[in-house]
This record gives C-alpha cells, sequence and structure tokens, in this order.
C-alpha cells in the first residue's frame, strides 16, 4: 500500500515540510521504476488530507498540496534522475519553490494574512489565561505575538522558500544515506557570480525603502551560502574522519536546529569566495609532494 506515499500525502495537506521530506526521501526509486500507483497513492493521501483535515482556505491548501509539494518533488527527481546529480536537483527544485512562494504570495496575500492573523488571535487567547495574574508577562506575549504577526507577514515568500529548500536538501541527504549514494558534497562551488546578488540584497537591506525586500533576498539567498559552507566543512572533515553518511545527516539536522552554527556556516561560504579555502588546500598539498 506504500506506507510512504501515505504519510507524505497525508502530511502535505497541512505540513508542507514533511510532506516534501518524506517524498524526496522515499518515492525516486519508485519515480526511477515508473511506478504511477505510489504517486496515485500520495495524490489520494493527499486530497483526503486537504478536504478533512485542513480548515484554511481550501485553494490554497490544494496549491500548496500539489504544486508546492507533488510539483517540487517531481522536478526534483526529474533533474536527479537526468543528472545524477543532487546539487544540479537541489538547484531547479528549489529554485522551482522560489518560483512558486512568489506566486503563492502574490495570489493569497490577504488569506495568508487573514491566516496568521487568526493564529494570533488564538495565541493571545491562550497567553491571556495563561498570564491572566502576570500583566508584565502577558504584555511581553502579546509584544511577541505581535512581532511574529508582522515578520510572517513581510518576510513569507522567504519563510516559504527556506521551508522548502531545507526539506528537499534533508530529504536528498537522506535519500543519499539510504541508498548509499556518494554526492560529493565537497566539491560544492558558488560561481563568484553570486557574490554581486549578496552584495546587491545587503544594499536593498540597507536603503530604509527597500529594506524589507532586501531582507527577503538574503533570506534566500543564505541557504546556498550554507550549503557552501558546509562543502568546506566536509572537504576537511573528510580528511581527518571516515565519512559516515548517517552521522552527516544527523550533523547537518543539528547545525539547522542552532542558529548561531547556522550563521557560521554562512559566513563560511561567503568567505570561501574570496579566500578560496579547498583550493588553498589543495595547492599545499600538492607542494607537499
Amino acid at each position: 500500500m506504500f506506507p510512504s506515499a501515505l504519510i507524505a500525502g497525508f502530511l502535505a495537506g497541512f505540513s508542507p515540510f514533511w510532506g516534501l521530506f518524506i517524498i524526496i526521501t522515499y518515492g525516486f526509486r519508485h519515480f526511477e521504476k515508473k511506478n504511477y500507483a505510489y504517486f496515485g497513492v500520495f495524490a489520494l493521501a493527499a486530497m483526503l488530507s486537504v478536504t478533512l483535515i485542513t480548515s484554511g482556505n481550501l485553494s490554497l491548501a490544494v496549491m500548496d498540496t500539489f504544486l508546492g509539494v507533488g510539483l517540487i518533488a517531481f522536478i526534483f527527481f526529474y533533474y536527479l534522475k537526468s543528472s545524477h546529480n543532487y546539487h544540479t536537483a537541489l538547484m531547479y527544485s528549489s529554485g522551482s519553490a522560489l518560483i512558486y512562494g512568489i506566486i503563492r504570495q502574490l495570489l493569497f496575500k490577504q488569506v495568508i494574512f487573514a491566516q496568521i492573523s487568526e493564529s494570533s488571535v488564538q495565541s493571545l487567547e491562550l497567553m491571556q489565561e495563561m498570564f491572566a495574574d502576570n500583566q508584565t508577562m502577558l504584555s511581553l506575549a502579546e509584544q511577541s505575538a505581535q512581532t511574529s504577526v508582522e515578520f510572517f507577514q513581510n518576510y513569507g515568500t522567504a519563510i516559504w522558500f527556506m521551508v522548502a529548500f531545507f526539506a528537499i536538501y534533508l530529504g536528498s541527504l537522506w535519500l543519499a544515506t539510504r541508498t548509499k549514494t556518494n554526492w560529493k558534497q565537497a566539491l560544492f562551488c558558488l560561481p563568484y557570480w553570486s557574490v554581486y546578488l549578496l552584495i546587491a540584497a545587503m544594499v536593498f537591506f540597507l536603503i530604509p525603502v527597500t529594506r524589507i525586500a532586501g531582507a527577503n533576498l538574503l533570506l534566500i539567498i543564505a541557504p546556498s551560502f550554507f550549503i557552501q559552507g558546509i562543502a568546506i566543512s566536509n572537504y576537511f572533515w573528510n580528511f581527518y574522519v571516515k565519512n559516515n553518511r548517517f552521522v552527516f545527516f544527523f550533523l547537518v539536522t543539528g547545525i539547522l536546529l542552532n542558529y548561531v552554527l547556522f550563521l557560521f556556516l554562512v559566513i563560511l561560504g561567503i568567505a570561501d569566495l574570496w579566500l578560496l579555502f579547498r583550493q588553498k588546500h589543495q595547492a599545499k598539498l600538492k607542494s607537499m609532494k
């Protein structure tokens, strides 16, 4: 009955991250074998989830499920099969996720804002019950809720992209681990022109009128530099420790849960565009022979 398709479809209806992660992890071999029944089960489970469980806007939920999860997974599978390169598949599928995120924000902006506001009101009601006797804590909770609403309203496109990107990335890491595929993480290197994109985003961020657009752009390009930071770490890791795919997967997952380590790797990835850590190390090794 394809349990992974059932679970992925069920979760995709209300949690695109988990739906995308599971379908990326377990769906590729069915794509290779052209096992259409697997994806039929996914679609059926997704429709049942959207119809029976999702309480928000039905059109948005259907789009998120079939375009934001199903189509993105299909694009990943297509490029992974045709190129046999995880980074290529990640680039095309995450780029498609960004395009969908922009379209999603343009078409359903008011619906998304209404859902965020509704969730905020429900959270405030709960906080008012919890901190009824503590006005200081209640005031802080209300300020925090308002800040969260503004954050999700201003950076909705970037948030959607980052959720999709890391679902694809972690899913592909686990897929490579399960299939014992050598991803060659250490070889990933961004083109030098990406530094100009970073500079443009920073300029937009520093100008008050375009600050929100600049912040969105910074959040969107940060994962690419994070992957480069991971590639550098993996390169040097392989010189001192035997590469273990399971350890590497859980290590990356742990880093994503720690924003300090995440920022460190983003900065490391940016610095590598100028300092060329791996190339210099290779040159040093050649000079020692």
